[in-house]
């Protein structure tokens, strides 16, 4: 049996030590290429696997190897959301532009998955592309960039966050509300006021929590 396919069902395992062995054991690869095998291996595995996976992958300190993890990004996109985390446990820099062109994708899972990526890197090079996201055709993918832009907290952005108040989804126009309501802005814009009206009673009690928020801390 492939040495991987052992660790992969040692993780599948009820006893966490043997669990725990496993993850340490993928911690110790210091090969690119055994990545790649790995990651091709846990393609349609269950969430939990990919998750144990991704935290052996943390573990790893050779720098040619977190590189492999690093090209993921490009190939394997349905395995952003734990290479990304993996990376940044490990004190690499994961490449933006990877994620950047994701954005792009024909599937809204993984164009969802890149933008929350993008906001965990904070690297504001991204800004540019996250913007140029705000009008993608899914209601989902505006909601997770204008968190992802929220993350940054780059000011020079911020009017671009406060137009999503009037998107046509009361999902978007929620989540630009709780957005505003972390940032460190110096005025309540006007269309967060307007909010209070809204359709939506989620919207209406986002915008209201948010309000107070700035309020308070100004």
């Amino acid at each position: 049996m492939n040495k991987f396919k052992k660790i992969l069902n040692k993780l599948k395992n009820e006893n966490w030590k043997i669990r725990s062995d496993a993850v340490d054991k993928i911690g110790n690869i210091n090969d690119p290429k055994q990545v790649e095998e790995l990651i091709s291996l846990i393609r349609k595995e269950k969430w939990y696997i990919l998750e144990s996976v991704a935290a052996g992958f943390s573990l790893i300190k050779d720098e040619k190897t977190l590189e492999a993890i690093d090209r993921s990004l490009k190939t394997e996109r349905w395995f952003i959301p734990q290479a990304v985390r993996a990376l940044l446990r490990a004190g690499y820099d994961p490449c933006i532009f990877s994620l950047t062109d994701a954005l792009t994708d024909n599937n809204p899972v993984i164009r969802c998955n890149a933008a929350d990526a993008l906001g965990l890197t904070g690297d504001i090079k991204a800004m540019p592309y996250l913007r140029n996201s705000l009008s993608d055709d899914e209601p989902a993918v505006r909601s997770h960039v204008v968190r992802a832009m929220g993350k940054m907290a780059e000011p020079s952005y911020y009017d671009s966050i406060f137009k999503t108040l009037s998107d046509d989804d009361p999902s978007v126009r929620k989540a630009a509300a709780f957005v505003l309501g972390k940032l460190k802005i110096d005025r309540i814009p006007d269309e967060l006021i307007n909010l209070l009206n809204d359709n939506d009673k989620h919207v209406r009690k986002s915008a209201s929590l948010a309000i107070a928020r700035i309020s308070n801390k100004n």
